[in-house]
């Protein structure tokens, strides 16, 4: 009797145990101002926290102090390697656009989301790895950026660029923060010189003052303080 006692015991442990499902690799299901449900993209705005700095493969430094992002959240999204979590759609920088300066040169630039590459329509986010349950942070990439830059100095248009690719950052729930942190001599973001006639021309192969040619690499480095509608933020 004790032996099919044991047996018995020992089956329902089993039986419990492929039930449960480990912490690890429980679903994590993004909310958005305390609710995951119905699934909607939800708008979101994101604000520069310090500064954002940007500098090429050739050392040549960007620096920004006002930049503002607005999109959405994807909220009921499995948050898991490889899902969509969210979407930036608008891109600002300053007032006017000017608060950017191409420090080598002291050219003041504009930044604005690029209209001539196809894919700049939306700059999706991504999650790129599963995070386990309670973690703070989640890695993503930012897909399909275009960022269009140039020069409003003397003369107008002596910058005259364009920088596409995939940011790779964090989210972090606790902070309600983006975090853009390229890995050293990571240029993810690649750069093509236009002419400086302000029509999206490639002339030469090169721009600033032959600071900047066509096939150079960016990288760019800002925190972003995400904010919803609601009071609850952006959970998973």
């Amino acid at each position: 009797m004790k032996l099919k006692r044991f047996a018995f015991v020992a089956g329902m442990l089993g039986a419990s145990a492929a039930l449960t499902v480990p912490a690890a690799f429980a679903t994590n299901v993004l909310s958005v101002d305390g609710t995951t449900s119905p699934a909607a993209d939800v708008a979101a705005t994101g604000a520069l926290s310090g500064t954002a700095s940007m500098l090429t493969d050739y050392g040549y430094p960007i620096s920004c102090s006002t930049v503002a992002v607005s999109g959405y959240v994807k909220r009921g999204a499995t948050v898991a390697s490889g899902m969509k979590i969210g979407a930036i759609n608008n891109f600002s920088v300053g007032s006017g656009g000017t608060s950017c300066t191409a420090t080598a040169l002291n050219y003041p630039l504009v930044l604005q989301k690029s209209t001539k590459t196809a894919s700049a329509a939306e700059w999706g986010i991504y999650a790129t790895a599963t995070p386990s349950k309670g973690a703070a942070s989640v890695p993503i990439e930012i897909r399909n950026m275009a960022v269009k830059m140039h020069s409003t100095g003397s003369p107008v248009w002596s910058c005259d660029v364009e920088a596409v690719g995939t940011l790779p950052g964090t989210f972090n729930q606790t902070t309600q923060q983006i975090r853009i942190t390229p890995s050293a001599g990571v240029f993810p973001l690649s750069l093509t010189a236009f002419d400086g006639s302000g029509t999206n021309t490639v002339g030469s192969g090169m721009s600033c003052g032959g600071q900047i040619y066509t096939g150079d690499g960016l990288q760019l480095t800002g925190t972003f303080t995400i904010a919803t509608p609601g009071a609850g933020g952006i959970h998973f």
